[in-house]
């Protein structure tokens, strides 16, 4: 007795039946009592392999898309300099063009373009100032010891919260939520060696309510991790009060120092999410259980979500100086030149490919080529130009670098065709020369 084969899509149809054909069963109906496929497809693709030799499908074939090549350059265009339009007026813009479409036709257009509409990813907001000594802070406790850094810090508890997702089936659930909504705040810290009990309260915490709730906790503290360690705070302006630093400098044996805006370096954030979840999911009704069960999710806390967050802080430290790596235009002068939609870099060493610069200043400004300044007859290969040949997976992993690249001797010269009006830079080491045929930027 033959097998049926189980056939679900139109490929799978075409594929089978070609199979099937290869191996001599030419007849359509020793192939549907085979595989169930329908007499009608069978004897379509048996006519498609006796003049063709194949099943697939010609290419060309449906519906024509209504969105032209010239509607998909406007899109374009109105997303790069509209970020925020919406695909109403995206239909609109395409109407003055004479392209008639629904608001859901262009939304799968972009959807299949990889477009992805959704609010701004939040970031603490630096100053150029302020990366610069985050960058320097990172290189400096890269290899500190934190297991003996207490981290601490406060956070705000809200009454009917609602920021966790459900699973439902039908109607929508609904989550009746108060206009003006009560919370508690709480202070906590922890380290390697565990956590300090939540302290929690209702007012507004200026500096002398910060010495007294450090009054409270630090006993607690002592008896925890003795008398070789230091405190970790951020720089609010409560911490860095004159009353909370002389308090500090008398019953703490050392503050370490924290760089400005960067609450995602502090593990004791991860910390309070994971306990403000916790604290939702159980629904309190009042502040009385609102404050119990932050007291008891905070304690049920285990110890290896603690060490784990405490071993994450090199890794933090990494990230910051791998990013800040990824996000620099230039080496060396840390200089970019500007002219509209143009980027220019000085001069472009090898140690750019280290650095993973490469991917981001010179493959994505489109090089037409580069050059070697020393031996301007070398010529690179658009395989050379490939990003991914200079991208190291570690940061302490050396880059590979083609073998005609002298890794220790060649400067390279960054080349881009462009038309731009005529500019030079008065700045020394920075000449921009034929605007109108190759912009080349020489260090």
């Amino acid at each position: 007795m033959v097998q049926k084969v189980r056939v679900i899509t139109k490929k799978q149809q075409r594929e089978v039946i070609l199979c099937l054909w290869n191996e001599g069963v030419c007849n359509a109906s020793e192939i549907q009592r085979r595989t169930s496929i329908g007499l009608s497809t069978i004897y379509y693709n048996l006519k498609k392999l006796e003049k063709t030799g194949d099943t697939a499908q010609k290419p060309g074939q449906g519906r024509p898309k209504k969105i032209t090549d010239i509607g998909a350059r406007v899109i374009g265009q109105q997303i790069r300099r509209y970020p925020t339009v919406s695909t109403n007026d995206l239909t609109l813009t395409l109407l003055e063009k004479g392209i008639t479409v629904s608001r859901h036709t262009v939304g799968r257009h972009l959807h299949n373009y990889g477009y992805k509409n959704s609010l701004p990813l939040a970031v603490p907001m630096l100053t150029a100032k302020q990366k610069q000594k985050r960058v320097e802070w990172a290189k400096e406790h890269l290899n500190n010891r934190w297991k003996r850094t207490l981290f601490t810090d406060e956070t705000s508890f809200q009454l009917f919260s609602n920021t966790i997702t459900q699973w439902y089936k039908g109607k929508r659930p609904v989550k009746p939520i108060p206009k003006n909504r009560q919370k508690i705040h709480a202070w906590g810290g922890f380290s390697a060696y565990g956590k300090t009990s939540l302290f929690c309260f209702t007012g507004i915490m200026d500096a002398k309510y910060y010495v007294r709730i450090l009054e409270e906790q630090l006993p607690e503290v002592r008896e925890m991790m003795g008398n070789n360690w230091r405190f970790q705070q951020d720089n609010d302006p409560k911490h860095t009060s004159h009353l909370a630093k002389n308090f500090l400098q008398e019953n703490v044996p050392a503050v370490m120092d924290w760089p400005a805006n960067s609450p995602d370096l502090n593990p004791i954030e991860n910390l309070w999410a994971l306990t403000k979840r916790n604290v939702e999911k159980r629904q309190p009704k009042n502040l009385d259980e609102l404050e119990l069960f932050m007291i008891e999710e905070w304690h049920e806390i285990s110890d290896e979500i603690i060490n784990n967050l405490v071993r994450s802080m090199k890794k933090r430290c990494e990230e910051i100086i791998r990013t800040a790596a990824l996000s620099a235009n230039l080496v060396g002068a840390n200089r970019t030149y500007r002219y509209d939609l143009y980027s220019f870099i000085d001069c472009i060493t090898a140690e750019t490919f280290e650095d993973k610069l490469f991917n981001n200043s010179v493959h994505k400004m489109r090089l037409s080529r580069v050059v070697d300044q020393k031996n301007p007859e070398r010529k690179f290969t658009r395989e050379d130009l490939n990003a991914r040949m200079f991208i190291a997976p570690d940061p302490n992993t050396k880059t590979k670098l083609p073998e005609h690249i002298n890794y220790e001797n060649d400067v390279l010269l960054a080349e881009k065709r462009s038309r731009i009006p005529d500019c030079r830079s008065s700045g020394p080491g920075l000449i921009v020369e034929n605007p109108w045929n190759s912009t080349t930027i020489y260090a």
